[in-house]
């Protein structure tokens, strides 16, 4: 689970980042940030041990939060501290045009 937020992390802040560096226009960031949020209302449960906190960003996300709406973020930093309790990271990694 923390893998699958890692990877869908990624890409709403690298959506981010290439749109705020004019790498991206905004029909294109709309549709990966609409991505990541859909990803989220389907990932696969009862899997791991942070469940719970996943089932919190779930929960935000079937209510129709943006992604980087302070409820989402929160969320998700709820989930980041699941994550390194159970000795397993959440990472962000940096397209390379953004500095990665």
């Amino acid at each position: 689970m923390c893998g699958w937020a890692s990877g869908l992390n990624t890409i709403a802040w690298n959506a981010r980042g290439l749109r705020d560096a004019g790498q991206l226009d905004d029909a294109a960031y709309d549709a990966r940030v609409a991505a990541v949020e859909l990803a989220w209302t389907v990932y696969p449960k009862n899997r791991s041990e942070v469940d719970g906190d996943a089932s919190e960003v779930r929960s935000v996300a079937e209510s129709g939060a943006d992604y980087f709406d302070d409820a989402f973020q929160a969320a998700m930093q709820g989930l980041n501290a699941s994550c390194v309790e159970h000795d397993s990271v959440m990472i962000l990694s940096t397209v390379k045009s953004l500095g990665g």
